[in-house]
This record gives structure tokens, C-alpha cells and sequence, in this order.
């Protein structure tokens, strides 16, 4: 535990310092909000663990919605307050990508949803996030996140809601939609970042 956290402490020092962040921007109120994304997630996934009926339905539900609002809430908020921030548009992928990566493998586990997805799901993040922190390394460039990312996991929150809630009928359908935009999201990335590396500079 005391090297986890000594791992962590490092990575967020180092972040802050190659994107030239003050201290206490960190802990900004909309920063604070992607972080209770994560933290909240535990609580999900002891959920995700009991029967889809009675007070563990109705928990899951209002766990997941709280955690969905969040999504949106952070950059509402950062927006409002006059904090947007690069380090802000770290944290909210990358508290997006842990949220969705874990469930996904706990609802394939306990709730039916194919394997397949949250393999592809992490398969792609990996490669993605590997491929910002070469990004931002070779041209001091922090990829921001793109629309067909931000639809995709829109997309995937839905498909997620509707295993939680064992609503059988419109499963498959969200699940190929959900196949579907993880593999367009890829490839835009993929060009995305092929661009930046060349021509140091973001397309739409």
C-alpha cells in the first residue's frame, strides 16, 4: 500500500509539474468532482455484486445516476468557476476510462454483458493512454478528449445503466451500438494522434 501510494503521489507530482499546474489547482472544485467519480466506485462494484432487485436495485440505481451526473458536473463547474485546466482535461478521461473499465469487467462477471466489451474497452484505453503520455512528452501536447469519444461513452453508460438494471430486451442492440462506436472512437484517435506526432497540432 505505502509503495501504491508512493507511485501515485509521484505520478500526480509529475503531471502537475510537465503541465506546469499550481499546487492547489489540483484540488479545484471540478477536479474534485472527477476524483469523487473514483472514489465512488468501489461502492458500485459491491453493488454490481448483489441481486438486480429490492433496496440493491434501487442503491445501484442512484449510485450509477450519481455517478453519470458527475461526468457531466465537473466541466460544467470548472466552466463556471473559471477553472478549466489541462490537468482537468487529464483527470476527466482518465477517471471516465477507470469508471468504465472496472464496471465493465463486473458486469460481464455478475450481470451477463459479453466479455468481449470491456476487453475491447481496456484494450483500446491502454493503447490510448499510452499514446497521450507519448504525445505529450514528444510535442508538450495533452490530448484533449473528442466528440466521437465523448458519444462513445455516453453510448456505453447507457448500455452499463441497462445491465445494472437487468432490462433485458434492448440489450443486445446497445451492445453492437456500443462495439461499434469503441472501434470508430479508436480509429479517430488513432489518426488523431498519428497527426499530432507529425504535425505537432490537434484536428477536430
Amino acid at each position: 500500500m505505502d509503495a501504491e501510494n508512493t507511485f501515485i503521489r509521484s505520478l500526480v507530482r509529475g503531471v502537475r509539474q510537465k503541465l506546469k499546474v499550481p499546487r492547489g489547482r489540483i484540488f479545484s472544485a471540478g477536479n474534485l468532482v472527477s476524483m469523487s467519480r473514483v472514489a465512488l466506485l468501489p461502492f458500485m462494484l459491491s453493488l454490481l455484486k448483489k441481486p438486480a432487485e429490492g433496496k440493491w436495485l434501487v442503491l445501484s440505481i442512484v449510485l450509477a445516476a450519481i455517478i453519470a451526473a458527475t461526468d457531466a458536473l465537473d466541466g460544467f463547474i470548472a466552466r463556471q468557476l473559471n477553472q478549466v485546466s489541462e490537468l482537468g482535461r487529464v483527470f476527466d478521461p482518465i477517471a471516465d476510462k477507470i469508471c468504465i473499465g472496472f464496471v465493465g469487467v463486473w458486469l460481464s462477471t455478475y450481470r451477463g454483458l459479453p466479455v468481449w466489451i470491456p476487453a475491447v474497452i481496456i484494450a483500446r484505453d491502454v493503447v490510448i493512454v499510452i499514446g497521450a503520455i507519448v504525445i505529450a512528452r514528444k510535442t508538450d501536447i495533452v490530448m484533449p478528449s473528442h466528440q466521437v469519444g465523448r458519444v462513445t461513452t455516453f453510448v456505453l453508460t447507457v448500455t452499463f445503466f441497462i445491465y445494472i438494471i437487468d432490462w433485458q430486451w434492448p440489450q443486445m442492440a446497445l451492445v453492437w451500438t456500443s462495439g461499434a462506436l469503441i472501434f470508430m472512437s479508436f480509429a479517430v484517435y488513432l489518426r488523431i494522434g498519428w497527426h499530432m506526432l507529425h504535425q505537432r497540432t490537434w484536428i477536430a
